[in-house]
């Protein structure tokens, strides 16, 4: 099968990163990673920006275009596939071997004085994007978070986000009830002053509510976040999988459960202001958990 052609997206993509309809001033490069917003490495077909752009779909690497480049890091599993998939508008960084510059080393090398990198802040990991921005900012470049993703903007024909239906696991699969998980897990916040635990990682997720999903192929999970608070419990979630009757019966949503165990469900998108706003009221002294793997957009979201 011969490489996608990718002229026309790259030259559609260089023209987003001009547009003052998505950047507030131009940007010279842009990062697209391998993972969608809750960092999975398996993800689903509307996540596959690197993919759309680029003709690689393995599923690790991340692509870096600039005016004059469009560049790909990937690791030893992926260099055949990556060379064959990718037409000569793309250089291939190969992960590992001494000559091959890291990411942020190539841009420094490339950027012209004073530039601006940007990278949609809801899919990349905080600890990539606190490197990637000491670097660039030693360097005299500057990581902006552009929230419009500039690749769904180009995507004309992107596949809608999947909400499939949910399965429940009674005790016999998993030994312990959802209840007992978040009652333990509010002990070990009690113990350390946290008021808040973010949860982002689409396992950790499925694992807490003892609850399955397939809207990522051959992966047991479902998209949503929550956040665990020591009286409080916060679901984010789309579509009216919720309200079937095995799911509502096993996360006792129709039941007049004390308000500690009592789950306020909340659309998926609403991740980001529900956090804001609960963020708003912590006493200096009172702490929110969140993985240094959740998104920037997540970790900037906390004081």
């Amino acid at each position: 099968m011969p490489p996608k052609v990718t002229s026309e997206l790259l030259r559609q993509l260089r023209q987003a990163m001009r547009n003052s309809e998505y950047v507030t001033e131009p940007i010279q490069a842009y990062i697209i990673p391998s993972g969608d917003a809750h960092q999975s490495e398996y993800i689903a077909p509307c996540d596959c920006r690197r993919a759309f752009v680029s003709g690689f779909d393995g599923s690790a690497g991340t692509a870096i275009i600039t005016e004059e480049h469009a560049a790909m890091w990937t690791d030893g599993r992926y260099f055949l596939q990556a060379a064959k998939q990718m037409d000569s508008n793309w250089t291939l960084m190969k992960m590992g071997l001494k000559d091959t510059p890291t990411q942020e080393d190539w841009l420094v090398s490339v950027l012209p004085e004073g530039s601006r990198v940007g990278v949609d802040p809801l899919i990349i990991p905080t600890d990539y994007w606190k490197k990637m921005a000491k670097v660039l900012r030693s360097a005299g470049h500057h990581l902006i978070p552009v929230k419009e993703n500039l690749v769904d903007k180009i995507w004309t024909d992107r596949p809608e986000r999947p909400c499939k239906p949910l399965l429940t696991l009674g005790l016999d699969y998993t030994g312990i009830s959802w209840k007992d998980k978040v009652a333990d897990l509010r002990l070990k916040m009690a113990e350390r002053n946290v008021m808040w635990f973010v949860v982002t990682a689409l396992d950790e997720i499925a694992w807490l509510f003892n609850l399955r999903g397939s809207d990522v192929e051959h992966n047991p999970v479902f998209f949503s976040y929550a956040i665990i608070g020591l009286e409080t419990i916060m679901l984010f979630i789309d579509g009216d999988r919720i309200d079937a009757p095995s799911v509502k019966e096993h996360l006792l949503l129709d039941l007049g459960l004390e308000a500690e165990y009592r789950i306020q469900v909340h659309p998926y998108k609403s991740i980001l202001s529900e956090l804001k706003a609960l963020c708003a009221d912590l006493s200096p002294r009172e702490k929110v958990w969140v993985s240094d793997k959740a998104s920037y957009a997540v970790s900037e979201t906390i004081p």
